[in-house]
């Protein structure tokens, strides 16, 4: 009954003792079917508000040390287990995993303070080791036209009339000279930030600058994100005074470079400078790199508790306390929906069936603890006016389908279930479509390893509920494949045709098949016994022969399949007493659907069967009659006036 329409659904009240609610709630949800009303929806009183505000603080954690673990290399979270999680899930307590996870946290954000302050050591000491190198390089340049640089600002001409000198040579004689010289400032910019950096830096100087970049081909981690930033290298040169620090121009290059937020590093005063700055940072780089890996190893080493299983066979503990946070936060947002003090009560629908099997849960649950107050479960003596909820109860088989139905829409409270029928007219239809011996056997040979190794695929829903119905759909695929005579989309003669090619009186092949069966029905030899002849699978006209019996045996299926629902649709009609629906909508439908379509199939099924010489249209014969106008060619030699 429950496959043609939902089960019987019984209203009453569910009274529980405050102190074990939890826990009657739990084997309520893991055992029975029972769906609860909101009794505090109204004055939105939530007496166990505070649980869930406690869980979603310990869900925020587990999210932030999941986003820690999958950065350690080699870190591996076991989840999926579902089932063995339900059968430990009472060895868990809201406050003891809630005094692990604040311990836990605190842990692991001083481990991230401290990650994040060597990885800004490192890219620090990193940063200025490239500075010193494009130094070293350009310190050792005496050609400006090689320096490889960028110019941002400035007349081109300025520079060209001493192409043979470096801008350092050109500093170094001012200095001794003692006019103007070339300053500079160097740092390091993200790449992505480098021409938005050069076009403020080339409109504040009024282009009174030459601005040199060199991509650094490293990335570098971004201490807070995690991120690799791809960075580059940039040195400014500008005309100043002796005293740079005084002048209004390295003024305000400065204050650009601070407006950017760009790291400046000293510019080394010859290449010897450079070498021995560069020894010491290398040397630094080392020692810190070092730090990294051995905290590395120290928080992989904190993360092994997290990540191992508490029992074998288990899901690792920190996705074991992410099911218990979801699993407590459902049984809280039920409890939510209770009133009551000393005891809570709400309102439920339950199954029929199932109201026995409550009652013993809740007696054999209560004694178990004795000096304890017991729940209650009482129905309702006078049926209630409310709309009782649509359960229907699925098996392995038929969970799948269901599904899929219920994409569709639930149907109503003891509605006819479209399911029992979509059994098998949905995979029939998948073989209709999907026809081919070849390729239905390798879906079949599928969806038997599905069900054979069933227990393996528990964690993919989609395989483990839908591995009967993939079966089944393999199997009518072989079916349609047959009648279609399609083996990889090649024909086989199982039965030998039943179409022979004749020759002339030269002995050559005439390529016109001629009939070897009796075309019309007279009694003579019958055509080929099963599916499509092979004959026809390389003729001229195979594609307008096999595209017109499929467009009409769909027609034929899919008249078939709409009618069936029209018939489920009496049913409700007459089961709900609703006459109105009876006469004025499931007649008219079924009186077209039989007239019209019903028609059209029968003219198909009788053309085939018939031998014609001049079979007329189906098509036109259809118009005609729609539209009330004469039939040209009529197939039963009736016409409309």
């Amino acid at each position: 009954m429950g496959l043609l329409r939902s089960e019987p659904m019984k209203h009453g009240t569910l009274v529980l003792p405050v102190d074990r609610a939890h826990d009657f709630v739990d084997l309520i949800g893991d055992k029975t079917n029972m769906q609860f009303e909101d009794m505090n929806d109204r004055d939105l009183n939530r007496p166990y508000k505070k649980y869930i505000q406690r869980i979603d603080e310990m869900e925020r954690i587990i999210r932030f040390l999941g986003d820690e673990i999958s950065r350690i290399p080699g870190a591996h979270v076991e989840k999926d287990n579902l089932e063995d999680f339900l059968a430990h899930s009472n060895d868990y307590k809201l406050d003891d995993v809630e005094v692990s996870l604040k311990r836990i946290y605190a842990e692991f954000v001083e481990f991230k303070e401290n990650n994040g302050n060597l990885v800004t050591k490192r890219n620090t000491a990193l940063e200025e080791l490239y500075v010193l190198r494009t130094a070293a390089a350009q310190i050792g340049q005496r050609s400006s036209g090689r320096s490889g640089g960028m110019a941002i600002g400035g007349n081109r001409d300025q520079f060209e009339y001493d192409a043979t000198q470096s801008l350092l040579a050109e500093e170094d004689s001012s200095r001794r000279s003692g006019d103007t010289m070339f300053s500079n400032i160097a740092g390091v910019i993200p790449q992505e930030e480098q021409d938005r950096f050069a076009r403020a830096l080339f409109r504040a100087t009024r282009g009174n600058t030459f601005t040199h970049f060199q991509e650094i081909n490293e990335p570098m981690q971004d201490p807070k994100t995690g991120k690799a930033v791809n960075k580059s290298v940039f040195v400014i040169y500008f005309q100043d005074s002796r005293n740079p620090a005084l002048t209004a121009m390295g003024e305000r290059v400065r204050k650009i470079c601070n407006s950017a937020g760009v790291n400046t590093y000293p510019w080394p005063s010859s290449a010897e400078a450079a070498e021995e700055l560069k020894m010491g940072l290398q040397d630094e780089l080392a020692d810190i790199q070092h730090l990294l890996r051995a905290h590395d190893s120290f928080v992989l080493d904190a993360a092994q508790h997290l990540i191992q299983p508490p029992r074998q066979g288990a899901n690792s503990l920190i996705h074991e306390w992410s099911l218990y946070c979801r699993k407590d936060k459902a049984i809280y947002a039920q409890l939510n929906m209770f009133e009551g003090h000393l005891n809570l009560r709400a309102n439920c629908w339950y199954p029929a069936a199932e109201e026995d099997q409550i009652r013993a849960l809740l007696i054999q649950h209560g004694s178990r603890q004795r000096g304890s107050s017991s729940a209650m479960l009482v129905s309702d003596r006078i049926p209630p006016r409310k709309t009782p909820p649509t359960y229907i109860r699925t098996n392995e088989f038929t969970t799948a389908m269901q599904t899929l139905i219920d994409l569709y829409g639930q149907p109503r409270y003891q509605e006819a279930n479209p399911m029992l029928l979509s059994l098998v007219t949905f995979p029939f239809l998948f073989g209709v479509m999907y026809g081919d011996v070849g390729h239905g056997s390798l879906l079949f040979l599928f969806g038997l390893y599905l069900i054979w190794k069933a227990e393996d695929f528990k964690h993919i829903k989609l395989l483990y509920n839908g591995r009967y119905m993939i079966t089944m759909m393999g199997f009518f695929g072989v079916y349609c494949g047959l009648m279609y005579n399609d083996v990889f989309s090649v024909g086989m003669d199982l039965f030998g045709s039943r179409w022979a090619v004749p020759h002339d009186e030269h002995g050559s092949a005439v390529h016109v098949f001629e009939p070897t069966y009796d075309d019309k029905n007279m009694g003579g030899p019958g055509p080929y016994p099963f599916g499509l002849d092979p004959a026809w699978h390389g003729a001229a006209n195979e594609l307008v022969f096999v595209n017109s019996l499929k467009m009409k045996i769909s027609v034929v299926l899919g008249v078939t399949q709409m009618m069936a629902g029209l018939f489920l649709r009496f049913g409700n009609a007459i089961h709900e007493g609703n006459m109105l629906d009876f006469f004025c909508e499931c007649c008219p439908m079924m009186i077209f659907m039989v007239c019209f379509f019903g028609y059209m199939d029968y003219m198909i099924l009788f053309k085939w069967v018939t031998p014609m010489d001049n079979p007329p249209s189906i098509i036109n014969s259809l118009i005609a009659m729609g539209m009330w106008q004469q039939d040209s060619a009529p197939m039963f030699g009736a016409t409309l006036p």
